[in-house]
């Protein structure tokens, strides 16, 4: 069968639409992931809305789900909440419904959070966590220039919407609620009580930027890179994980395998991460290290950097952590 162009698929869509009948949803999921992927939203949004109104019950609420997403995607964060609750709740799985209520922020929960926008962000603030509003000023403050020096300066992105920053007051209710930091396709970050600064709104920036082909140990260590912390740290944080913990760094194995990154302590495999990063970025500059932003298996390194070059600055970082202090 072949494939058909999105202007194909586009009049074979239009025809759904205007005989108000359904025929192919994965004609449709592909089309419209096409304009979404595009940054096309508006006409993503557009087409969504016309087929919600569609003769087809089965796929109707997941239309209407697509629709809510949009919408918050553009910045309607209310009229997204409104779609949300107009639809038949008791017809959306559990999984979805939480994604919605609890990561989003749809919840009433957060309607007894303090909320504060500013220029390039909204924060919703754990009453609790508000106490202390000396203290969420200059966390506000730093985010700003979290964007101005990492989103503007390192990644040279424009937000064409408002980033979605929650501050809760306890990490573990933070966890229990929500369950992860941040969603970086939403724009959404969740933050409890430990300070991480830029590192969170980084995954947002590197999203934003474009990511072809993510890899952990090069998403976390861009991020830690960015963090606002100085370099001339760096280094002595890696090698202070690998004395307390005894892990040797492992750079390839790290990188090239997702599973193990995730289940070696956080401590040694994110400071290695940054350090590794940092390195990258003084050795071969700016320009190339962006590159990587967007394309970022161990192959497509070697292709960046040239093969050699990249083992031989992996075993030097590996050395430079692996000493005895």
């Amino acid at each position: 069968m072949p494939i058909l162009t999105l202007q194909q698929r586009k009049l074979k869509i239009d025809s759904f639409i205007e005989n108000k009948t359904f025929e192919d949803d994965k004609l449709v999921y592909s089309f419209v992931l096409n304009l979404y992927s595009n940054r096309e939203i508006d006409e993503c949004i557009d087409y969504v809305k016309k087929l919600c109104t569609l003769n087809c019950e089965k796929h109707l609420v997941y239309y209407k789900l697509w629709y809510v997403s949009l919408l918050y995607l553009r910045g309607y964060f209310e009229k997204a909440k409104q779609e949300f609750f107009a639809l038949q709740i008791n017809t959306i799985s559990h999984h979805i419904k939480d994604f919605y209520l609890k990561k989003l922020g749809f919840d009433e929960l957060y309607d007894k959070f303090i909320t504060k926008e500013t220029k390039h962000f909204v924060f919703h603030i754990h009453p609790n966590r508000y106490e202390n509003e000396e203290d969420i000023n200059h966390k506000i403050e730093r985010r700003e220039l979290g964007y101005k020096l990492v989103g503007k300066g390192f990644f040279g992105i424009s937000l064409e919407r408002k980033i979605h920053y929650f501050l809760w007051d306890n990490e573990e209710m933070k966890n229990y609620f929500c369950n992860s930091q941040t969603c970086s396709c939403y724009g959404v970050i969740q933050e409890g009580e430990y300070e991480r600064d830029w590192h969170e709104s980084t995954h947002v920036y590197n999203y934003l930027y474009g990511m072809e082909r993510p890899k952990a140990f090069v998403l976390e260590g861009i991020a830690v890179y960015n963090d606002g912390r100085k370099a001339s740290v760096r280094l002595s944080f890696a090698q202070a994980a690998y004395q307390k913990l005894g892990i040797s760094p492992n750079v390839r194995e790290w990188w090239q395998d997702a599973e193990v990154f995730r289940k070696t302590n956080s401590w040694i495999t994110y400071t290695t991460a940054g350090y590794f990063i940092l390195k990258l970025r003084n050795k071969y500059g700016k320009e190339k290290l962006l590159q990587l932003a967007k394309y970022q298996t161990f192959e497509d390194a070697c292709q960046i950097y040239g093969e050699d070059e990249l083992i031989k600055t992996i075993s030097e970082a590996e050395s430079e952590i692996m000493v005895d202090l």
